[in-house]
């Protein structure tokens, strides 16, 4: 019913596109909402009045934060047995079914042990709930506006970064756990009143189905032309033949090349350190001499990604992937250098740094603006770069490497610290970053306002 009313709404236009899009990326909302949980969090369970009746040891925190990534890692190769099985739609609804549960787990926690238990829980659809929006986002849009639509996912990430942020400084650890448990909730319920992903309708022989979803997102009243865009989805689903086991994917030059190219540029990305500066941001300002309090600073840093977010979404169909890719690691390749420097400077050489206390919050401030005008690419270009007969090894190769990886950086981060220092850290982090821009002008290939099949003619060329 409300689903009809939508797409009257909206008739003659592209809206359903982006109404659509906006409430399956309240999936990558509420994976977002675990990873920056700690940020808020960690100080409170260290504390002598922590909720589970005795502080928790570095050790504990830095397990906290990374063990909901580890548990990712195996969860990734079952990916392709769900994408196979169901439609798009039908995974993100088991999804925020499996990311409402972990937060009745943290509420009753007695001893840290339960927090472990929930973050590998949550940990199982992290990656499979982030990909299936993605794939879901590129399979729905417009080829003009793909790009435009994709960059969705760093605003809506943004966002459940932000819910953490404004609201765990200032409510009990409690009421932070409800709040965040309310997200996953409303997507399951708004997943009703958006169409299914006409790609995986048709890959079910679901044709009538499939043109309904058609009509509600193209908005368009012309019977041939509905007509032409569900021959055309149904010759793209036909020729992508049966998909291709990790054998087969392996054998071929041209899949590895272009699996590799992706994925290589996700994992330096991901090891430019993003989550884990976003997971202990409050601990980073608190160890510096700046004048606004942690709690201050990390409402700030989640809304000034917003615009940088939205901004990338009006610029990454105009300038290309690439361009986006350049400006948002350059702006910050710069700071994680600056953020090195000071800390090396204060904690290594014992120099005054009162000078430059301003340092370490413009950095971070210049660092997540720009992480937020490209974090969206990879997301773009997963849906883009893999056609169908190698999308699922690919996206179970691409969530198993992002996972390592953000495991990696978030589990390292306390114990390199304690032992070499906080510029350390800030200075691995900038090497990657260097290394993702490197890997963008020698590798990547620009895939703005290209069909699929235009993509995959130069792709596998």
């Amino acid at each position: 019913m409300v689903s009809h009313i939508l797409s009257n709404l909206f008739r003659g236009t592209r809206g359903m596109q982006y109404v659509s899009v906006l409430i399956a990326s309240l999936g990558v909302t509420t994976t977002q909402m675990y990873l920056t949980w700690p940020s808020p969090t960690i100080s409170i369970l260290k504390g002598d009045e922590s909720p589970l009746g005795e502080p928790i040891s570095s050790e504990d925190s830095s397990w906290i934060v990374s063990i909901i990534l580890l548990s990712g890692f195996p969860a990734a190769f079952t990916f392709h047995l769900t994408t196979a099985r169901f439609c798009r739609k039908q995974v993100l609804h088991a999804a925020s079914v499996t990311l409402f549960l972990p937060w009745f787990i943290i509420i009753f926690a007695n001893h840290v042990a339960y927090i472990y238990a929930a973050r590998i829980l949550a940990g199982l659809l992290l990656g499979t709930t982030i990909i299936t929006a993605a794939m879901y986002s590129s399979e729905i849009a417009d080829p003009d506006i793909r790009g435009r639509l994709g960059t969705s996912y760093g605003v809506m990430k943004l966002s459940g970064s932000i819910i953490v942020l404004a609201v765990g400084p200032f409510v009990s650890y409690t009421v932070l756990a409800i709040v965040c448990a309310i997200v996953p909730f409303t997507l399951f319920c708004l997943l009703f009143f958006i169409p299914e992903s006409p790609y995986s309708l048709v890959k079910k022989q679901r044709l009538d189905e499939a043109r309904e979803a058609v009509v509600m997102l193209s908005g368009s009243t012309d019977d041939n032309e509905i007509d032409e865009r569900v021959k055309t989805i149904v010759a793209f689903v036909h020729t992508a033949e049966r998909p291709l086991g990790i054998k087969e994917v392996f054998s071929n030059w041209k899949y590895v090349k272009s699996m590799a190219i992706v994925i290589t540029l996700v994992t330096f990305e991901y090891f430019g350190g993003f989550n884990a500066i976003n997971s202990y941001q409050q601990e980073i300002i608190a160890s510096s001499e700046s004048d606004i309090s942690p709690e201050v600073s990390s409402i700030v840093f989640g809304l000034i990604q917003i615009p940088a977010a939205i901004l990338s979404a009006f610029l990454v169909d105009r300038l290309g992937r690439k361009v986006i890719l350049y400006i948002g690691c350059t702006g910050c390749l710069i700071p994680l250098i600056a953020e090195g420097v000071y800390f090396y400077l204060e904690d290594y050489l014992k120099q005054d740094v009162s000078a430059i206390s301003w340092l370490p919050t413009t950095g971070l401030v210049i660092f997540l603006i720009s992480h937020a005008v490209h974090s969206s690419v990879p997301y773009i270009l997963l849906g883009e770069f893999f056609n169908d007969k190698m999308k699922n090894v690919a996206t179970t190769m691409f969530s198993s490497a992002g996972a390592l990886a953000v495991f990696g950086v978030t589990k390292t981060f306390e114990p390199i610290r304690e032992a070499w220092g906080t510029y350390t850290c800030f200075w691995i982090y900038s090497g990657f970053t260097f290394a993702t821009i490197l890997m963008t002008h020698f590798f990547l290939i620009e895939t703005k306002n290209k069909t699929y099949q235009e993509i995959e003619r130069k792709v596998y060329k």
